[in-house]
């Protein structure tokens, strides 16, 4: 059963390389793109902190775990909508492949265009405020190892929820806004802000970016603490956005699926 996993997630990873390739230009584009919102908003609020060095470990992460989750949310999108216009997404399930496996295949393609952004934009803003690039290289091993898990369930969990809001109710892709803002929202909110820290973990997103903050040794919860609610959680995320996944493709193969915009 392990190996069969195995040899599923490397087919769909594969997959997903291959439809990368045919979307390069895409992420060509989103990358300069944030280094265009960098340098409008991100660099001048970091040289002019009175902390610049604790900003950018404290914001950038926000970043990536902003970037996880939107894209999670934007291939299902993709998937739902330009697709079935196209008919590829016929053409998915014709060969057995539904919601959740077109997620798994972006999974790796996705997480490393997340990072290659989050150190390219780290080491424009550490240029200008007197870091070093190897500086962005330090991390704690034991929570940086924990990231593409994390990454994996918390793309998983807002792809199922895409998935689950656009084919059991009438709501359609102008939903993918709202969403963004409400991860712009809860990513980038201080933990310490919060009467709990705690609470800004019913956003899954903020999960990513605190492992990556404790990395660099600025995490608003004790480490023991963020070890073990990270294990928990990553579980939690990726069962339940696996759950909504499931019961979109149920839906589909019960009522079908339309084009919406």
């Amino acid at each position: 059963m392990v190996v069969f996993a195995i040899k599923a997630f490397i087919r769909l990873t594969y997959l997903g390389f291959v439809m990368a390739r045919q979307h390069a230009v895409s992420y060509i584009a989103y990358i300069i793109n944030a280094v265009f919102w960098l340098l409008l908003i991100m660099l001048p609020s970091a040289i002019y902190s009175r902390n610049p060095h604790q900003f950018v470990v404290l914001f950038l992460p926000a970043y990536v775990a902003m970037m996880v989750a939107s894209t999670g949310a934007s291939s299902v999108f993709e998937f739902l909508s330009w697709y079935v216009y196209q008919g590829l997404t016929d053409v998915y399930r014709e060969a057995g492949l539904g919601v959740y496996h077109y997620l798994v295949s972006s999974h790796v393609v996705d997480f490393l265009i997340s990072l290659t952004s989050y150190f390219l934009l780290a080491f424009i803003v550490g240029s200008q405020i007197g870091l070093e690039p190897a500086w962005f290289l330090r991390v704690n091993p034991l929570y940086f190892s924990l990231l593409f898990p994390a990454a994996v369930a918390v793309e998983t969990f807002f792809g199922g929820l895409a998935a689950a809001i656009l084919t059991t109710t009438r709501i359609g892709t102008g939903f993918y806004g709202f969403l963004l803002m409400l991860l712009s929202i809860t990513a980038y909110t201080p933990l310490w802000l919060l009467p709990s820290p705690l609470l800004g973990f019913l956003s899954p997103a903020v999960l990513v970016a605190e492992l990556l903050r404790a990395s660099y040794g600025y995490s608003a919860i004790p480490g023991g603490l963020l070890l073990g609610m990270a294990l928990l959680l990553i579980l939690v995320y990726y069962f339940a956005g696996y759950a909504m996944c499931k019961l979109a493709d149920k839906t589909i193969a019960k009522y079908g699926i339309e084009f919406r915009m």
